[in-house]
């Protein structure tokens, strides 16, 4: 399935090993690990999807609408300094897709954004890593 048309992403990786790590949230409550190497791109055709789990469709609704609370959808970042990257992806299919990508630990870093991208990471990771 890979990235959602409805849901969210959060993910990253890179460094000097170009490796990353993503989890997909998809709206009906299917949730995906992909792993994949790329030199900063988009995802590539070749990624693999590693883990696959069930999640809660009102939980991943839940992340959206704090994001949204929280002014994703409006946020801008300067370009990151690194290609180490941590980021989420929200997509909707009415609104397109919209994103935010930072260095970890960076003097920048969205804190509010930051720490629901940690949620929603621990969350997926308890679903598809168990």
């Amino acid at each position: 399935m890979g990235v959602p048309r409805n849901g969210l992403l959060v993910g990253g990786g890179g460094g000097w090993t170009l490796r990353y790590t993503d989890y997909v949230l998809h709206a009906d409550g299917k949730i995906e690990r992909l792993e994949y190497k790329t030199e900063g791109g988009p995802i590539p055709d070749g990624y693999r999807t590693t883990g696959t789990g069930a999640g809660d469709p009102e939980t991943i609704r839940d992340f959206d609408e704090k994001l949204l609370a929280n002014g994703f959808w409006s946020l801008e970042l300067e370009p990151a300094t690194s290609n180490e990257l941590v980021y989420v992806v929200a997509a909707n299919e009415k609104k397109g897709a919209h994103d935010a990508v930072w260095t970890p630990d960076a003097l920048d870093e969205p804190d509010k954004i930051a720490s629901i991208r940690n949620d929603i990471l621990k969350y997926a990771m308890g679903i598809v890593d168990c």
